[in-house]
């Protein structure tokens, strides 16, 4: 989808070094996997093979890999990836030691194949991925380091990194301006579960780098998951409308809050939490260009043993880079917070 950003982005950049200054930034560029560009080849049965290289940067104690390759059919009309095709997966744990580059080959299937075979994948002209979906954007790899360093999955530390086909993603070289390493802490004395969700123009599916719906899984007490996310200011790029939000809200709380919660019913408070996010967040925009309207996702949070839950809306202010929430709803255990002071990509979750 068209990469052309908005003025409205432009008029902070000079707030960039002061926003990034207040991260810690070497030790993120140090932990974050990298993934270096992708090259995608074909094999003597024609078949595809994604080629994706991975750095991992291993801590004491255990050191879990997975790396994740995808394919889709398209993207709709908001540029997000959609039509999975085929997704495949390598596991792998890396000892303690010094930094570490995997090579690894994905072949794909034929039904795989032909999409980007039809798409021009092969052809040498791939496209203008500024004014068109190319064939670049329908592949993607993303990495999931898991680092646990006691064994018992206390402090556990997750880092998230995607790419796709044009992109590869080093470090914080991708974020300049418009994106952040976001990082959810638990702060919390149980093992709290979490989804996460792009709303309205933020990119995901690895394009630019950024994968707001990686952002999943169970976080022990004093763990916590990081991800590369970036905000969508295309010109080009449908936003979405008011009702449109409220309606993804509304499903992707049911969908992930019934899996979260191992299937218990929950649409009783989905309703209202929905509607108060709708009243908090939005201003009753029409569709328009992404470079009007606000880069939203969501985050939900569920004890999976008392069914505590608590869901919040955030904005990335691109420039800073900073995460501000817009509206937070819970059934008054624990809470999704503001990012602290002096750490404006982090979000809490906190106790009551």
């Amino acid at each position: 989808m068209p990469r052309l950003r908005a003025p409205r982005r432009l008029l902070v950049a000079g707030l960039a070094v002061a926003g990034t200054a207040a991260l810690p930034a070497s030790a993120l560029a140090e932990a974050e996997p990298q993934i270096a560009p992708l090259t995608l080849t074909r094999a003597a049965d024609g078949r595809a093979v994604i080629h994706a290289a991975v750095t991992i940067s291993p801590s004491p104690g255990r050191n879990e890999v997975t790396v994740t390759a995808r394919v889709y059919r398209g993207e709709n009309e908001h540029g997000h990836p959609s039509g999975l095709v085929q997704e495949l997966r390598r596991r792998f744990e890396v000892p303690d030691g010094p930094r570490t580059t995997r090579r690894l080959r994905f072949r794909l299937s034929r039904a795989a194949t032909r999409v980007l075979v039809r798409a021009g994948a092969f052809t040498g002209d791939h496209g203008d991925r500024y004014r068109q979906v190319t064939p670049r954007e329908l592949y993607a790899v993303t990495v999931r380091h898991v680092r646990d360093r006691t064994g018992d999955g206390t402090a556990e530390e997750t880092q998230i990194a995607s790419a796709d086909g044009w992109v590869g993603r080093t470090g914080r070289a991708t974020a300049a301006l418009h994106g952040a390493v976001l990082t959810i802490e638990n702060r919390t004395d149980r093992s709290v579960a979490i989804a996460s969700t792009p709303l309205n123009c933020m990119y995901d599916g690895g394009e630019e780098g950024s994968h707001v719906s990686e952002l999943i899984g169970t976080l022990a007490p004093g763990a916590s998951i990081s991800a590369y996310i970036e905000d969508n200011a295309s010109l080009f790029t449908a936003g979405t409308t008011a009702l449109e939000i409220q309606k993804t809200i509304n499903d992707w709380m049911k969908r992930q809050g019934a899996q979260l919660n191992r299937g218990i019913e929950i649409a009783g408070w989905v309703g209202w939490a929905a509607d108060a996010f709708f009243k908090a967040t939005l201003t009753g925009w029409v569709t328009a260009s992404c470079a009007l309207t606000e880069s939203l996702f969501g985050v939900l949070a569920v004890d999976r043993d008392t069914h505590d839950w608590a869901a919040a809306v955030y904005r990335v202010q691109g420039g800073d880079p900073t995460i501000v929430r817009k509206a937070e709803a819970d059934s008054g255990a624990f809470s999704l917070g503001w990012p602290p002071a002096g750490f404006r990509t982090t979000v809490a979750i906190a106790p009551r």
